[in-house]
């Protein structure tokens, strides 16, 4: 009896010290794998050795020998009906009034819509551009106030001189020709104090009858300056280019 309660507290104990809040899985059994007669004694089994092994070759590509092969494939021409060209051998010919003049003012006769006001002609929903017109420079004509000649302003086998004088001085020089033709010159030279010391500074001028039947005149001057023509027909100097050149030489440019 005394035994069977021992027994008893015991077991209440351990059943109390093992209620202690904590997980306990349940306890599973540990299989056991056991050598079967005539197997193996738990190794890998496999087919070979471990290495691969292709099928029907040694692994290698076995198309050929890995070089270019040449397929010798020639062009075969497709002579199809209808396929060849048709068209005339006539060079283009450019047509400006083909679409009714440059397009301004109605389109060529168009009726004076927005479109031809424009400039541009519509036709089918197409624009056609209209290329700007070059600018010609204006050129203004000296002629108007030249006189009218006396000679032929044709040369032709040449004409005799029928005026010449001419004479020199210690301080300068002069000459005079005339032509049949009409030609007429004069030069007058004198030595003068200039910039640079000394020097002749000739003035003179020349008339000749041009193929208009004008007179043209020269008056020109030759000094320190260089050759300055002046004439109604040739062109005036802009009078901001003497201005421009004081100003240059004033800062040491000239």
């Amino acid at each position: 009896m005394l035994r069977l309660t021992i027994f008893l507290l015991v077991c209440a104990a351990v059943a109390l010290a093992q209620n202690d809040g904590r997980y306990r899985p349940a306890p599973t059994t540990v299989p056991v794998l056991r050598a079967r007669p005539g197997g193996f004694a738990g190794r890998y089994s496999g087919g070979n050795d471990g290495r691969y092994v292709p099928l029907g070759n040694d692994g290698r590509y076995s198309g050929n020998d890995g070089r270019y092969v040449h397929m010798d494939n020639k062009y075969q021409h497709d002579h199809r009906p209808g396929g060849d060209y048709s068209g005339t051998n006539d060079p283009y010919r450019g047509d400006k009034d083909k679409f009714g003049g440059s397009g301004r003012g109605g389109g060529g006769g168009g009726g004076g819509g927005a479109n031809g006001a424009t400039g541009n002609a519509n036709f089918g929903g197409a624009t056609t551009a209209v290329r700007p017109r070059p600018v010609v420079p204006v050129v203004v004509d000296q002629r108007p106030n030249l006189p009218q000649g006396t000679g032929t302003g044709v040369g032709k086998g040449g004409f005799a001189i029928i005026r010449q004088e001419g004479a020199v001085q210690p301080d300068g020089y002069n000459y005079l020709y005339e032509t049949e033709n009409g030609i007429l010159g004069e030069e007058n030279g004198r030595i003068e104090k200039q910039t640079e010391g000394d020097a002749i500074r000739a003035t003179g001028f020349y008339h000749y009858t041009g193929d208009d039947g004008l007179l043209y005149r020269v008056d020109y001057t030759a000094d320190e300056n260089g050759f300055v023509p002046v004439g109604e027909h040739i062109p005036k100097v802009p009078a901001h280019i003497p201005k421009l050149l004081e100003y240059l030489k004033s800062q040491g440019a000239l």
